[in-house]
C-alpha cells in the first residue's frame, strides 16, 4: 500500500513545484535589452523627484555613509536584510545594471542574473511603477557619485534563506502588473493612488502581516506592529 502511495505523492510533489515555478513566471516577458532612453536633464529631474516619493535613499543609506550606497540592516521576523547599492558604481552598484534589468527589479522583483529578490526590497508595489518612471529612476541614479561599498549578505534563519521559499511566498502574495487608472475618479486621485500604492509602498509599512510575512487581506492601511520595534 505504502509503496503505491508513494508515485502519487511525488507527483503531487512534482505537480505543485511546477505550479510554483509558473506563478513566479507568468506575465513575464523577455528582458528588454534595448537601448538605454535618454537621460536628458527633464528625466534626471523627473527621477529625483520619484526618489524622493519613493524614499530611496531612506533604506538605501546609513548614517554618516554615502547616499545610496546600501548597507541598512532591516530586521525582519524572519531574519536581517541588507540593503544594497545604488549608486552607479560598476563594481558593486548599478553600473552595469541596464534600464531593462532596473525595471525588472522594480517590476518583477528580480535582481540582474535573475534570481529572487526578497520583499524587503517592496516590489509587491513597485511592480505598479510605469516603465516611463522607471526609466526616469535609473536616470536619475546614473547620475548619483559612484560609490564602491559591496552589498553585505542578508542573515535570514533557514528555510526564509533560500530561493524555494521565496518562490512559495511570491506564488501566495505576489502579483506583477501596472496600475490601471480609475475612470471613475479625477486625475489628481489617481495621482495620488498611484504614489501611494506603487514608489510611496505605504501599504510595506501600514499593512497587517500575517505569520508568512504576506499582508493581511481588507487591511491594507489598519498599522500593525513594526516587526523590529520589539
Amino acid at each position: 500500500m505504502r509503496r503505491r502511495l508513494l508515485p502519487g505523492a511525488l507527483g503531487a510533489v512534482l505537480l505543485l513545484a511546477a505550479l510554483v515555478a509558473w506563478l513566479n513566471v507568468r506575465g513575464e516577458a523577455p528582458l528588454d535589452a534595448g537601448a538605454t532612453p535618454p537621460a536628458t536633464p527633464a528625466v534626471v529631474e523627473r527621477g529625483a523627484y520619484l526618489a524622493r516619493a519613493g524614499n530611496c535613499a531612506g533604506c538605501h543609506s546609513v548614517p554618516g555613509g554615502a547616499p545610496f550606497a546600501g548597507g541598512r540592516r532591516i530586521e525582519t521576523p524572519f531574519g536581517s536584510v541588507v540593503s544594497s547599492n545604488l549608486t552607479p558604481d560598476p563594481a558593486t552598484g548599478l553600473g552595469a545594471w541596464s534600464a531593462g534589468e532596473f525595471w525588472r527589479a522594480l517590476h518583477h522583483g528580480r535582481s540582474r542574473d535573475g534570481h529572487l529578490l526578497y520583499p524587503a526590497f517592496p516590489y509587491p508595489s513597485f511592480t505598479r511603477v510605469s516603465r516611463e518612471d522607471s526609466d526616469a529612476l535609473y536616470a536619475f541614479l546614473k547620475t548619483v557619485p559612484p560609490a564602491a561599498r559591496a552589498n553585505e549578505a542578508h542573515e535570514l534563519r533557514f528555510p526564509y534563506s533560500t530561493q524555494a521559499a521565496l518562490a512559495v511566498w511570491r506564488a501566495l502574495f505576489f502579483r506583477a502588473g501596472e496600475l490601471e487608472p480609475d475612470a471613475r475618479q479625477g486625475a489628481s486621485w489617481n495621482r495620488g493612488r498611484y504614489l501611494v500604492q506603487g514608489l510611496g509602498h505605504c501599504s510595506a509599512c501600514h499593512a497587517g502581516r500575517n505569520a508568512l510575512g504576506g499582508p493581511a487581506f481588507d487591511a491594507e492601511f489598519a498599522g500593525g506592529l513594526m516587526p523590529d520595534a520589539g
